[in-house]
């Protein structure tokens, strides 16, 4: 099989996962550990058979290769900490998936071969999102199954950023799908933040905004905020989630009821449950659990898998919450530098704003490292890491404003 079948072999499986998982799950299990292993095989295929990464810049090569080192050691030490079915699971079936996705960087380096990947996404992935929202909207109006139109449409900030060297015809498709997605599904914030986001990025294209200077400022911004204010929270009790939603005194459960709460403080009482247990269980806080470590939870203590095993919660919804209760503050700074490393050489080594877009994206997308944006083997990351391999391909950033364009137009 060629390897442009299995990529798409690979992503079409990827959907699966995002449309089954919010609506009829992949039975029995097996069947989908199976589907899921399938997948991550192939992504390792072709990681190995990539000839392109050799091409990256060498600072990006040292530091990622230090990363999945890193990350195996983490696994490792998850296998010997693990007492049970559950925490073996985690390991197998969560973790591990969420490394071996940040191998589709080795697919998205090849940029001159991946036009197959666009392709689908435009002339198969988003027809399908387009029909489901409509039948949803008409037959299954308020249901769960809102949001697995949001997730199956998740890649649409890709091609939002990419919407100045599109056909008309697409950028009238991507509207109407970023429309209809945060219409089907407004409680999901992420996605709602991503799309406004990546909207007003554009706009900033089209007002030649996108200058050096500029996108550096923000990214140094964006950098040191989030860390300011973590340590102004710690050292003081700031909180700046609280600040945000002022009306917003207790955490509204909306889990059992199926409604929406954007504007409500969804994110102080993970923050403090899983500092406090990181003080209380003595982990690590250099190297973090491991893989299968969770936290002492008392907001999610009745979600149980198991009425025979009395377990911790192993995730949050926040990404950085995740990475330092697992691998500590060196798996943060190792994740840290493989975003911005990279969006440097997309901001300041190119000769095109689709690599800037893409580099301000990167920038954005840390801020949402500790707001939500947790890793799971999906479309959303997929492409994510589709954009960071992008971004490090050196041909790509060399490009012309009017290459990217003609590039596209083939679409």
């Amino acid at each position: 099989m060629e390897n442009s079948k299995k990529i798409i072999l690979t992503l079409s499986i990827i959907c699966l996962f995002d449309v089954t998982k919010y609506t009829i799950p992949i039975e029995p299990p097996t069947l989908y550990f199976f589907l899921l292993y399938l997948c991550m095989f192939i992504v390792v295929y072709l990681a190995f058979s990539s000839v392109e990464f050799k091409n990256a810049p060498k600072i990006f090569k040292k530091i990622f290769f230090i990363y999945l080192i890193y990350n195996f050691l983490i696994i490792i030490i998850g296998l010997i900490n693990s007492e049970n079915y559950w925490d073996y699971k985690n390991v197998f079936i969560v973790y591990l998936p969420t490394v071996i996705i940040s191998l589709v960087i080795f697919i998205g380096i090849r940029f001159e071969k991946n036009l197959i990947i666009y392709r689908f996404a435009i002339e198969r992935i988003f027809p399908i999102v387009i029909i489901f929202g409509i039948i949803f909207i008409i037959f299954l109006n308020g249901t769960k199954y809102f949001n697995a139109v949001s997730r199956l449409g998740a890649p649409i900030y890709f091609f939002i950023l990419a919407i100045p060297f599109l056909k008309r015809g697409h950028i009238v498709l991507i509207i109407f799908i970023s429309i209809m997605c945060i219409y089907v599904d407004p409680g999901w914030r992420t996605n709602l933040m991503t799309i406004v986001c990546c909207s007003i990025f554009v706009i900033m294209h089209y007002l030649s905004f996108l200058t050096k200077k500029l996108l550096n400022f923000i990214g140094v911004l964006v950098l040191l905020m989030p860390l300011i204010l973590i340590y102004s929270g710690v050292k003081t009790g700031s909180d700046i989630f609280q600040n945000l939603s002022p009306e917003s005194t207790v955490f509204k459960d909306t889990r059992k009821t199926g409604g929406y709460d954007t504007t409500g403080n969804t994110r102080s009482f993970l923050y403090f449950e899983v500092f406090n247990s990181i003080k209380n269980k003595n982990t690590n806080l250099l190297i973090g659990g491991g893989a299968a470590n969770g936290y002492q939870t008392f907001f999610f203590q009745d979600d149980k898998v198991s009425t025979s095993v009395n377990r911790e919660r192993y995730n949050t919804e926040v990404r950085f919450l995740n990475t330092l209760n697992k691998s500590g503050i060196i798996g943060v700074t190792l994740e840290l530098l493989i975003i911005f490393i990279t969006a440097f050489f997309a901001i300041n080594k190119s000769n095109n704003d689709l690599s800037k877009l893409f580099g301000l994206f990167l920038i954005f997308s840390w801020a949402l490292y500790f707001v939500e944006m947790p890793v799971f083997f999906n479309g959303m990351y997929f492409f994510y890491y589709l954009t960071i391999g992008m971004c490090l391909n050196q041909s790509f950033r060399d490009s012309t404003n009017e290459q990217i364009k003609f590039f596209f137009k083939s679409l």
